[in-house]
């Protein structure tokens, strides 16, 4: 069996989705440093399912010698990363 997700208000989910980093960012810090513990030091890291950027813009920022990739399906999602250069 197959599932297939469809999403029909991804500007909503962004919003969402950059609310819940606000409210969960020293939970996310916590998960960086422990990503770094465990991942050494990475040359390409990347981010698929990267949504708004948390993630991809808090390994950026953890592993600063690495090329960090964005990757969603969702062109709303990378717009909105790209918007927060």
């Amino acid at each position: 069996m197959t599932a297939q997700f469809t999403h029909d208000d991804w500007a909503s989910t962004a919003e969402t989705l950059d609310l819940d980093a606000l409210l969960l960012d020293e939970h996310f810090q916590r998960i960086f440093g422990w990503t770094k513990e465990m991942a050494g030091d990475p040359r390409t890291i990347v981010d698929l399912g990267a949504g708004t950027g948390t993630g991809t813009f808090g390994l950026a920022r953890t592993f600063p010698k690495a090329t960090v990739v964005a990757v969603d399906q969702s062109e709303t999602m990378l717009n909105r990363l790209r918007g927060r250069r």
